[in-house]
């Protein structure tokens, strides 16, 4: 995996002011996250009959990037959590399926005290909370768990470190970043 280290165009500073996913796809690799092109499906575009390895594609190499977002304009963001020293936790809103995850983190951390440096609003009303995968630690993808760590599906609070989350992009219509402007892994609290 490597990054070209200037992009052919003028980049806005912030994903905020991207004009294209194009252009936020290229902000994030510039900030050492793994990215791939993702159907609105949240399903990676790349077809296995392709060649595809769905989020083990992810790169920062911006020659690679081009190429997706020209064949994939309105392909939303992923990004690979592991390959960019990223954990997320995703706090899912579905309450006709009896999940709140915002409630039910606040009840298990306290209002406000989850300590992420980045946070992204989601289509759903949730929340990605982003943060440096700690050094050395083996977490998996969970879905609904618990305070011990358990898979329960109904908390709405699942893990993203062993695949990826959505970033935020004009791809991604409800996503926005509320709290903070993506940085490199190292510069985010673990």
């Amino acid at each position: 995996m490597s990054t070209t280290t200037a992009p052919a165009e003028t980049l806005p500073a912030s994903i905020d002011e991207c004009l294209t996913a194009l252009e936020a796809a290229l902000l994030y690799a510039l900030r050492g996250w793994c990215v791939f092109p993702v159907g609105k499906n949240k399903r990676p575009r790349i077809a296995k009959e392709d060649g595809g390895n769905g989020f083990r594609d992810a790169t920062t190499d911006l020659a690679q990037i081009r190429a997706w977002w020209t064949t994939f304009p309105d392909a939303q963001i992923g990004v690979a959590a592991d390959m960019s020293g990223l954990l997320g936790i995703d706090l899912d809103q579905r309450p006709a399926e009896g999940k709140d995850g915002i409630a039910t983190f606040a009840a298990w951390r306290g209002l406000n005290s989850d300590g992420a440096d980045l946070v992204a609003a989601t289509p759903s009303g949730g929340r990605h909370l982003i943060y440096a995968r700690p050094a050395g630690a083996t977490i998996s993808n969970l879905e609904g768990i618990d305070t011990a760590g358990r898979s329960s599906q109904k908390t709405g609070v699942d893990t993203r470190s062993d695949g990826y989350f959505i970033a935020p992009s004009p791809a991604s219509p409800g996503r926005e970043w509320i709290i903070g402007e993506p940085v490199p892994a190292a510069e985010l609290s673990p």
